[in-house]
């Protein structure tokens, strides 16, 4: 598991299997990527499984490549903190060495906003000069106009 210790729209993973580096390793052929934005319960994680109920499945790959350097792209990001790599083995076909080996394993997004809109409140008349156009979007900066004009997002006739 992998703790980004922010939020992340993620949009790709890279996973650089041991070959690229040791000609007679073996590259993985199986793999699932999950995410998560909450924090796993680290006592349900055993050597039998995770019994954590957080995590969505983003990319699962059975009987993959054996390439050496496996791009995964999201077809839309997804949010999250928490990342795992489950690299199965129960048979020895799959995947089949004793201890799987990576060289890298990369993520790639950008930091989500995890504050959502800050609201500012202010008095308009005070804080924020008022925004007078004409109908051909020209700014008008003379407050004596009183033709047909946008002001602060309205329609405003005479006056």
């Amino acid at each position: 598991m992998i703790d980004l210790e922010n939020t992340y729209y993620i949009k790709r993973f890279l996973i650089w299997d041991a070959r690229s580096m040791d000609k007679n390793a073996t590259n993985l052929s199986n793999y699932s990527i999950l995410v998560s934005e909450v924090k796993p319960d680290l006592s349900l994680i055993g050597k039998k499984g995770d019994d954590n109920t957080c995590w969505k499945p983003v990319a699962e790959k059975k009987n993959g490549s054996t390439l050496n350097k496996k791009v995964v792209y999201m077809p839309n990001p997804v949010r999250a903190r928490y990342i795992k790599l489950l690299i199965p083995r129960t048979t020895t076909s799959i995947n089949n060495v004793d201890s799987p080996e990576l060289f890298a394993f990369h993520i790639y997004g950008t930091e989500a906003d995890t504050d959502g809109i800050q609201n500012i409140n202010y008095n308009r008349d005070v804080d924020c000069p008022k925004a007078v156009y004409d109908l051909q979007g020209r700014r008008i900066h003379d407050n004596s106009y009183r033709g047909v004009r946008i002001e602060d997002g309205r329609l405003v006739v005479g006056q």
